[in-house]
């Protein structure tokens, strides 16, 4: 299976903010984009940087700021490949 297209468990910290519980890894990124549009947590300056709120840094153990290269590797600490059988 192409390894952008395989289905994986969404971790309970990560499904509390994006209320999924399976996701492929793009879709996880693009879905947690979504939420940090959603709540302002972009930078207005530098929009490649992200002022994760409360619930955020709790879930991803952050503190002041993210750069959005970072967060594909965040993510992945939080899926779990689906089981085939």
């Amino acid at each position: 299976m192409n390894a952008l297209k395989r289905v994986y468990r969404v971790s309970a910290p990560m499904q509390g903010l994006l209320g999924k519980a399976t996701l492929t890894r793009p879709a996880a990124v693009k879905e947690l984009w979504a939420y940090v549009k959603k709540h302002n947590l972009q930078d207005p300056s530098n929009g490649r940087i992200i002022h994760p709120n409360a619930e955020m840094r709790d879930v991803f153990q952050v503190s002041d700021s993210i750069k959005f290269t970072q967060v594909p590797g965040l993510v992945s600490k939080h899926l779990k490949p689906v089981s085939n059988e």
